[in-house]
């Protein structure tokens, strides 16, 4: 079988990734053989994710070592080797005229997708924080552009992958006229080289000086915020001259720190494109409801206001803290709604991808889900309940960005927002408090902040 090399272009992998012999990779020209591990001051590190607490490797004779951290993506130990291809963007082709996307920016949307082109020139990086709604994705689409002409290979990432399939027919459609790839974890269609890739962070322990632009869209979502091993892996696929451009509604302190002390570049869009404020949640506190749901009972006001979202057709997203307490949430309303077409969603639901379609479709009335459609989702016109939003899984991030699933679209841009809960958590406050000044900064004219 003959190498294709374009499976190695800006890539570290593993033997057992790849279709081909040791001997047939080995004695091939152009292709990069490199260790999985370095020592350095008596201190063994892994090279694709930069874990330094190694394991010994079980029934061997010699002492071998293996990382943990990454074993999800196989096994880096620390007899074993990469092979890859140095990328160099020159190698590419420069396509002019790939964006074939139509729309129009807003005054705000075009200020933002300027600086974003800035920095693409000038191989800086910055952070776009924008509220959710502003249309972060569309004020990309003109840097994209000039990297691909350029000649440089451009990624977006996400740490959710609900979010990299969302985005995904977004790019396709924006940029019609090139190839664009998406990889995530779980997906049946192989690997192909293209300059225009959509990923999920994890996806970027495979890549290895790669891209030319990196794109980490949500980058204050878990798993990525404070991880170390995906942070190493990001910088490690970025070519050494690349642009970083973050994106997030809730930009964590250590980026917002450094855009303080000048050390990034930074700006703030508080407007949604359809120029409406964000949705304000309003906060229904409830007494004993848990108690009530062992019980076979459904606390009065969560009942009360599905039924006003029923009888006005409303489409509802029920956000739980947990998936015991979803799955129960679902079997009551269910016995006691039965003509309700309700769906669900959680991180180990085979029928995820499935069912999350379903609700865009609009097969179903209410969905129920844990904190995995917290982010990166659109539904048109949705209203939005947080259930026991004072629990600890709910922190201030977290609700922002719940609240800012309702209210996306300019047909229905003021889509209503409840937190139910016993007391008010200190998240609950401060995301309340970071909508009205967001919505504050738009009343007073000051939309862009350095």
């Amino acid at each position: 079988m003959e190498i294709d090399k374009m499976l190695l272009i800006g890539r570290r992998l593993l033997l057992n990734e790849l279709p081909y012999s040791k001997e047939q990779l080995e004695g091939e020209v152009g292709i990069t053989i490199s260790q999985t591990m370095s020592i350095e001051h008596g201190i063994l590190t892994c090279l694709r994710c930069g874990n330094t607490e190694l394991v010994d490797l079980a029934f061997t004779d010699s002492p071998i070592k293996y990382c943990p951290a990454c074993i999800m993506l196989g096994r880096v130990t620390s007899i074993g080797v990469f092979y890859g291809i140095n990328s160099d963007y020159s190698m590419q082709g420069r396509i002019k005229g790939a964006l074939t996307w139509d729309g129009v920016l807003s005054k705000d949307q075009k200020r933002v997708s300027e600086r974003i082109v800035k920095a693409i020139e000038d191989r800086s990086s910055i952070l776009i924080h924008a509220v959710t709604g502003a249309g972060k994705t569309e004020m990309l689409f003109k840097g994209i552009e000039l990297a691909l002409a350029k000649g440089y290979r451009i990624g977006i990432a996400s740490p959710r992958v609900d979010v990299c399939i969302e985005l995904f027919p977004r790019i396709k459609a924006a940029f019609s006229a090139i190839e664009v790839s998406l990889l995530y974890g779980k997906q049946d269609e192989p690997y192909f080289y293209s300059q225009l890739v959509v990923l999920t962070c994890h996806q970027l322990f495979r890549f290895y000086r790669a891209f030319d632009v990196l794109i980490i869209d949500e980058v204050d979502a878990f798993p990525y915020l404070n991880n170390k091993e995906l942070d190493y892996a990001s910088n490690n696929a970025l070519k050494e001259k690349g642009s970083f451009i973050y994106l997030s509604a809730t930009p964590p302190k250590m980026l917002l720190t450094k855009v303080k002390k000048g050390e990034l570049e930074g700006i703030t869009l508080a407007k949604r494109y359809h120029g409406y404020a964000l949705p304000v949640p309003e906060f229904k506190f409830v007494r004993n409801w848990q108690y009530k749901l062992k019980q076979g009972k459904l606390d009065r006001t969560l009942k009360r206001i599905l039924l006003q979202k029923e009888s006005k057709q409303r489409q509802v997203l029920i956000f739980c803290p947990s998936v015991v307490m979803l799955k129960k949430l679902v079997h009551l309303t269910k016995q006691l709604f039965p003509g309700v077409m309700q769906g669900f969603s959680y991180a180990s639901d085979e029928d995820r991808i499935l069912n999350v379609q379903k609700m865009r479709e609009e097969e179903y009335r209410w969905f129920f889900t844990t904190t995995i459609l917290e982010r990166g989702v659109t539904f048109p016109c949705i209203d939005v309940i947080v259930v026991d939003a004072d629990h600890i899984v709910f922190n201030t991030h977290s609700l922002i960005q719940i609240a800012g699933r309702a209210g996306r679209s300019g047909q229905d841009p003021s889509g209503d927002v409840y937190f139910l809960a016993e007391g008010r958590s200190r998240a609950m406050s401060q995301a309340k408090k970071e909508i009205k000044k967001m919505n504050e900064l738009v009343k007073r004219g000051e939309n862009e902040v350095r």
